[in-house]
């Protein structure tokens, strides 16, 4: 099922396709506080909160291999109310990141920032000690509005998705093209508070 707030994402789409009709959208009421995550004000959504969409076999399996230091980076897009894998591959660097994104559709990508290597001989489980994940979204400047509001509201769900994989996300960033990836943001994005 796909599910916003519970409502569908069909009903997502009506009440984007239909403004007019956005006051019998249930928001949260003056007297309660406005949900804010770390992704924005889920107010300025009509009250949607998260869109929970299913994920592809693919997608499952990417996630295992980037648990496990098989891959190094996966980027995911929706398609037909799926979240799909659009790419993945092992020992990018961070410089080579632009290259998982679209420049007119928006991305989320999943990246393992390599620490330090380990003092101990390497195993399959020691192969990403001192890797922090970054997840990153993508919203370019050029895409469609329809597309923004369901990336938008899709973010957490990636999140929980990962860590329900056992991949602990470390940093999150926003961006709209894939030049603001440098060395220095995603450090920075990734270093203990």
């Amino acid at each position: 099922t796909t599910t916003c707030g519970g409502s569908s994402v069909a009903a997502m789409r009506h009440a984007f396709e239909n403004p007019e009709e956005l006051q019998a959208v249930q928001r949260p009421s003056s007297a309660s506080p406005s949900v804010v995550s770390e992704f924005g004000n889920a107010d300025a959504l009509g009250g949607y909160h998260t869109v929970v969409l299913p994920f592809s076999p693919e997608c499952q399996d990417a996630f295992e291999k980037l648990k496990q230091g098989a891959i190094s980076t996966m980027a995911m897009r929706i398609e037909h109310e799926t979240v799909v894998l659009a790419k993945s591959g092992s020992g990018v660097a961070t410089g080579a990141l632009a290259q998982y994104l679209d420049p007119e559709e928006p991305r989320f990508l999943l990246h393992r920032v390599q620490g330090p290597a380990p003092a101990a001989p390497a195993t399959t489980a020691a192969t990403t000690v001192g890797a922090k994940t970054l997840f990153v979204y993508c919203c370019p400047d050029k895409s469609k509005p329809k597309l923004r509001m369901v990336y938008s509201t899709s973010k957490p769900s990636i999140v929980d998705e990962a860590e329900r994989h056992g991949i602990a996300v470390s940093g999150k960033m926003e961006i709209r093209d894939g030049s603001e990836l440098t060395a220095a943001a995603v450090n920075e994005a990734v270093r203990p508070r």
